[in-house]
């Protein structure tokens, strides 16, 4: 009978961690791997169990442990009986069989059956129990990996009960095998093939007979256990050059591989995931090392049909006529001229996925018939990877297509996601330094500053749009720059200096105006006439035009018509009712500096040299009060030096001087065109200038370079004078009836402010707390604040700039009057037996004020309460000129007196007590007898305050009966518990003040350098809220 092979083959848990490497060789050296190539041979003695030759006529024979077979051992299965039938078990035997029956081995003549015999051929047992383990100690490396192969056959007419195996690698079972040879006639071999690793120096291989024991039992031949030898370490392709194309790695798959040729029934087989798990996890096997054969890089992928990478000569399995069942991974770089969305076409038999990095664009998966599939990939100028991983699985047909279908094709090169990414490379090397000058010396000044950027690249390298921006600094205005720079929005300026190399340097300036050191607001202006008495044209009458930097150059002719409008402000010639003047401020003083101090600019058109002289006077002042004429006469432009007794100035008056007869008849007068401080009262100007380039760093990376300049240019060294800021801010607590004051003061500037002085005047209507002004030092050199009069004050000696603290004191506000302060109406009633109550208690301004809580007239009697026609009589309407608050508990206080403090139930005089916030809406807190307190919570609707309270005799007279003169509830006065201030909050301002020493004439300008702070503290919420109209009573 013809035997029938089957292959399995397996991997064994027991070699997971162990790292696998990828083998590559190129098949341009004919270089080709497969699976026996670096395994070593057989180590087993005796694998086909050839030795002992059996010479028993039965063919078949078994030996004892006095005579074992080489190579192998034997013991009883550990169920098997000592006794049987009688028999006295003997010592393990091993049977071997050649040619018994005519069954055939797998190798040689030989083979051993598992299921062996206790007395051999002849002997009278039979079907006794002789199940067996078998096997063979083997010296193996630890940590080694070895391939387990065998072939097994089920005994032939035996059916599967007594075919079952079980196969050990040391302590593991690599599998259990069971066979059914009912319907053989002769063996039928089976190879199965595992792989594990070695735990120690010596490794047992054992076969255990696992089926019915009684003599008949499984075959086994040809083993073999070979050392699988680590493959030499790679030469990972990563340099590919100037290759175009794709990096190919191909992979080969037994036919038998459990994915592989697959029933049609069974199609198309597409539950494995994606191979990058980007979609689904990956499940399967295809694209790992022991299937990899070469790699190669490969022009294009448009290999079409027949696409068979494994055919001869590198042939493993041939089927109608090819190498079938093999896979592929492709990998490349791609890049475009422009971004864009480039077309593809992908058409494959069978498994195909596509990705863009890492993402999967494109899923052909399962067994089929070439199938297409059209899409767009986003591709880019900078370099994405594109991977293909391709499967072909039957053996009908294999195709494999990709291109690109546009006009303009990608650029693509090889790329190994194996290898390391380039070290990054260090970027060339940027300096930048600046500089400024303000040229206030200069006579010919026109108040600007010019920066120069120095910057140069050094190194190695190169960098991509190279920008230098500089912000514009606070307090000036852009006149220009050179070498391309522009001013861009934002107010910065901007050069782009394009690529540049290491080596490359190179200069850019600008100039800028600065806003202080011109005229900056017209203060008035008394313009005059032209010369023939007419008004000056309205295009040279815009006041504004003599502020900010000019628009001449201060030569003594003006190029006319630029700009188109007049750019000035004409004066015109003084009349008796005209001073033909103008008077300019400054946002800083003017400093009487070094040389010359102010310089004017007039226009006067050119070109020519008999033009009369225009002139003009000019008054200096520091405060619009006081003015100084200064001497002589300013022609067109000119310089004017303040005398030496004059520090400083804010205003400036200029005034028409031309002698008006020189002129022809429409002429307009002096012509004003800028006043520019020379000194002005900037101390500096600090801004940061900054120069990016790109350079790119690996070939996905490109990162920024970046170099800063900050440059502080001193304007005026006079000016560089402390300053001082002071804060306040207040907190009322109504427990304790004290406002916390919080003090925050902080000197910056330039330089020291010295004997350093906070007061703060105790608000009206509060008192300081005393000891409650804070320690400014805490502790320190610096005593408490305390004290003087009615002035909370603090020494704070010599402070720097930057230097800053917190000061607090408490104080608290006077009590407010809790008693009712005026009659809003009274309607009194009558005794109980109906007469008018007495005159001297009939003064309801005695419920006024401070209840006197004695037995005298001190009081009002309200009469007896009744209502005639409608009119309610004993009521009594009292206003508050404070709030009464709603308070905890009891808010109000009614104080009652009946001489002698008789007893409620002994003298029961009643009151009911109503609040009203306007006087005329009206909520009852309840009743009361005699002395009283009432609650806001008790009434109807509780109100947050009230300012009116109304009192009603609700006396029962029936408990008056003997005493026919008793005149109702007698008021002595009513009292706020919780009275609220009628202010609704409380102003207070605090003054920091301090001397600089930085210059004496700054000293003599503003002895004092000084800031406050004003707060406004809360201490009544409710007369914050606006009173509803009130309506009369």
């Amino acid at each position: 009978m013809a035997m029938k092979k089957l292959i399995l083959h397996r991997w064994i848990p027991v070699l997971a961690g162990i790292a696998l490497t990828i083998s590559s060789m190129s098949p341009t050296t004919a270089a080709f791997a497969n699976d026996n190539a670096c395994n070593e041979d057989n180590i087993l003695t005796n694998s086909s169990f050839e030795e002992p030759i059996v010479t028993n006529g039965a063919n078949w024979d078994i030996f004892g442990p006095t005579g074992f077979i080489p190579g192998w051992q034997a013991d009883w299965r550990s169920d098997v009986p000592t006794v049987w039938n009688d028999f006295q078990r003997p010592a393990p035997q091993i049977e071997l069989q050649n040619g018994v029956n005519g069954w055939t081995a797998k190798e040689g003549n030989q083979w051993t059956e598992l299921d062996t015999d206790w007395v051999g051929p002849g002997g009278p047992l039979n079907g006794e129990p002789a199940s067996i383990q078998l096997w063979q100690d083997i010296t193996t490396v630890p940590g080694s990996n070895y391939e387990i192969r065998f072939w097994t056959s089920p005994r032939p007419g035996v059916g599967a009960a007594d075919n079952t195996t079980e196969t050990k690698w040391g302590d593991t079972i690599l599998d259990t095998i069971t066979e059914n040879g009912t319907a053989n006639a002769n063996t039928v071999w089976t190879e199965h093939i595992y792989t594990a690793a070695a735990v120690g120096a010596t490794t047992r291989l054992m076969f255990t007979d696992l089926g019915i024991a009684n003599s008949l039992g499984g075959f086994v031949d040809k083993v073999s256990v070979a050392r699988v030898c680590e493959p030499p370490t790679p030469e990972i392709p990563c340099d590919f050059g100037e290759q175009t194309g794709w990096y190919g790695e191909y992979f080969n798959y037994s036919r038998n591989h459990p994915d592989m040729n697959l029933n049609p029934s069974l199609w198309p087989d597409k539950t494995h995931g994606d191979p990058m798990g980007d979609v689904a996890p990956w499940t399967a096997d295809w694209y790992t090392q022991p299937y990899f054969r070469f790699w190669q890089v490969d022009a294009n992928l448009a290999f079409g049909g027949n696409f068979f990478p494994f055919d001869p000569p590198k042939d493993e399995e041939i089927d109608n006529g090819h190498d079938y069942h093999f896979g592929a991974h492709w990998t490349s770089k791609v890049t475009v001229p422009t971004d864009g969305d480039y077309d593809f076409t992908l058409r494959t038999d069978d498994d195909a996925w596509l990705y863009l990095d890492g993402e999967l664009i494109a899923d052909n998966s399962g067994i089929h018939p070439p199938v297409t599939i059209n899409g767009t990939l986003a591709l880019t100028t900078t370099p994405k990877i594109l991977d293909i991983y391709f499967a072909e699985r039957h053996v009908v047909q294999s195709h494999m297509y990709f291109a690109f279908t546009g006009d303009i094709q990608p650029q693509i090169v090889p790329y190994n996601r194996a290898c390391p990414e380039p070290e990054p490379k260090d970027p060339p090397k940027v300096t930048l330094e600046k500089t400024g000058e303000y040229d206030q010396s200069n006579i010919n000044s026109l108040g600007q500053i010019t920066y120069e950027l120095d910057w140069a690249i050094t190194g190695e390298g190169s960098l991509d749009n190279v920008t230098i921006t500089d912000p514009l600094p606070a307090g000036t205005q852009f006149v220009s720059a050179s070498d391309g720079g522009t001013l861009e929005t934002g107010d910065i300026v901007t050069w782009d200096l394009g690529p540049k190399s290491a080596g490359d340097f190179g200069t850019a300036s600008f100039i800028v105006s600065l806003d202080a050191a011109f005229a900056s607001a017209v203060v008035s202006t008394d313009q005059g006439l032209r010369k023939n008495s007419t008004p000056v044209i309205a295009d040279r009458s815009h006041p504004e035009n003599a502020l900010g930097a000019p628009q001449s150059t201060g030569a003594d002719f003006d190029a006319p018509g630029f700009p188109e409008d007049e750019w000035f402000y004409s004066l015109g010639f003084p009349t008796e009712t005209k001073s033909a003047s103008i008077t300019l401020e400054f946002a800083t003083p003017v400093f009487n500096g070094p040389g010359q101090d102010l310089r004017i600019f007039e226009v006067t058109y050119g070109p020519g040299t008999g033009y009369p002289m225009e002139r003009i006077t000019v008054e200096v002042s520091q405060d619009l009060a006081t003015w100084i004429d200064l001497p002589g006469f300013v022609n067109r432009d000119g310089i004017v030096h303040l005398p030496a007794d004059i520090p400083f100035i804010k205003y400036v008056r200029l005034t028409d001087a031309s002698n008006v007869n020189l002129f022809e008849d429409t002429a307009d007068g002096y012509d004003v065109d800028a006043v520019l401080a020379l000194h002005p009262g900037v101390c500096e100007i600090n801004n940061t200038a900054t120069l990016t380039g790109g350079f790119q760093q690996t070939e996905n990376t490109t990162i920024p370079v970046v170099a800063n300049a900050e440059f502080l240019l001193t304007i005026n060294q006079t000016a560089c004078v402390p300053t001082v800021r002071i804060a306040k801010a207040g907190s009322y607590y109504s427990e304790t009836n004290e406002i916390t004051y919080t003090i925050d003061w902080s000197v910056g500037g330039k330089g020291t402010l010295y004997d350093i002085w906070v007061t703060d005047e105790l608000p009206n209507g509060t008192t300081y707390v005393d000891g409650s002004a804070s320690d400014p030092d805490a502790g320190g050199p610096l005593l408490p604040g305390a004290l003087d009069g009615t002035t909370v004050e603090w020494f704070l000696d010599d402070q720097p700039a930057g230097a800053s603290g917190t000061l607090t004191f408490q104080a608290t506000v006077d009590s407010t009057e809790a008693w009712a302060d005026r009659v809003a109406s009274f309607r009194q009633g009558k005794r109980w037996n109906g007469t008018p109550v007495l005159a001297e208690r009939s003064n309801p301004a005695k419920a006024l004020g401070e209840a006197e809580r004695n037995d005298t007239v001190n009081f009002v009697s309200l009469g007896f309460g009744e209502m005639v026609e409608n009119t309610q009589y004993g009521e009594l309407i009292l206003e508050f000129d404070n709030y009464i608050l709603n308070g905890a508990g009891a808010d109000i206080e009614v104080v009652e007196t009946s001489y002698g403090s008789p007893s409620d139930s002994a003298y029961p005089e009643t009151v009911e007590l109503f609040v009203s916030q306007n006087g005329s809406t009206w909520y009852s807190l309840g009743m009361g007898i005699q002395d009283e307190m009432f609650s806001f919570e008790n009434g109807s609707t509780v109100l947050p305050w009230a300012k009116y309270v109304k009192l009603i005799d609700r006396s029962d007279k029936s408990e008056f009966s003997n005493s026919p003169e008793t005149d109702g509830y007698d008021v002595d006065g009513v009292r706020a518990i919780y009275p609220g201030a009628e202010e609704c909050s409380i102003d207070n301002t605090v003054l920091i003040s301090g001397e600089s020493t930085a210059d004496e004439l700054w000293q003599i300008v503003t002895p004092n350098i000084e800031a406050e702070a004003t707060t406004t503290t809360e201490i009544n919420p409710i007369a914050c809220i606006p009173e509803e109209p009130q309506e009369p009573i």
